[in-house]
């Protein structure tokens, strides 16, 4: 992960998931979860693995989506469909 964001976002540190979109707006694309990142929060939120993975890739897909989670107020929104989704999923 830390390879990936240094070399396409141009971003020195390690992050927990990254998505790449097909093309400049694309709702599609590659979302790449990190097992480090996502067993270590996983452990300090005290949950399962796997509910932290399909939070991951949940927050990735939001991405290609077009959700931002830059400004307090769109992380809200973010976070909030976030949870919606997981919650349909039964977590």
């Amino acid at each position: 992960m830390l390879e990936l964001n240094k070399k396409f976002l141009k971003h020195s540190h390690d992050t927990d998931v990254i998505a790449f979109a097909y093309g400049e707006g694309a709702a599609f694309g590659d979302v790449f979860v990190s097992a480090y990142q996502t067993r270590r929060q996983a452990r300090a939120l005290g949950h399962t693995a796997l509910k932290e993975a399909l939070t991951l890739a949940v927050h990735g897909c939001l991405h290609l989506a077009g959700h931002d989670d830059r400004a307090p107020k769109e992380k809200a929104v973010m976070f909030r469909r976030q949870d919606e989704v997981l919650i349909s999923l039964g977590f």
